[in-house]
């Protein structure tokens, strides 16, 4: 397995356009190493999957702004549904998921991960800060947990 957050150049950033064509697109962002967002503006005939698989400790954000997605644990043969207008934070410290972004007239969703040793940097001495609990929760072994 890959690692996920090992891509940038010498530039502090990497565009990468996985998909384009007029209006849609899926758009990655290296902001630098362990802070990857994907941008995803589809109009689907059928399912589209992303598969994410390997060994990083992440927290990762997903906006749903329009359209519905689903991801799948392999690991844990968990399903989670998500919906649009609504936001989700996920913990895993291992990954072998599939993001299956469901056919639509109009899907925008914006993912943002962030890496375990990303977040330590902003490490508080209060254990009741929500950064440190982020932290601490992926230090373990959390297949894929939904946090909010």
């Amino acid at each position: 397995m890959d690692s996920f957050f090992f891509n940038i150049t010498d530039r502090r950033y990497k565009i990468s356009e996985h998909f384009k064509m007029k209006d849609q697109h899926v758009i990655r962002v290296d902001v630098s190493n362990g802070l990857v967002f994907f941008d995803i503006a589809l109009q689907l005939r059928q399912d589209r999957v992303i598969t994410l698989k390997n060994l990083d400790r992440m927290n990762f954000i997903v906006s749903m702004r329009q359209g519905t997605c689903q991801i799948k644990d392999k690991l844990t043969a968990t399903n989670y549904k998500l919906t649009d207008n609504n936001t989700y934070l996920f913990a895993t410290s291992r990954q072998d998921f599939d993001i299956t972004i469901d056919k639509s007239a109009n899907a925008q969703i914006f993912i943002l991960f962030v890496a375990d040793f990303f977040i330590k940097r902003y490490l508080s001495d209060s254990p009741y800060e929500p950064i440190n609990y982020l932290y601490k929760k992926i230090q373990g072994e959390v297949r894929l947990e939904l946090l909010s």
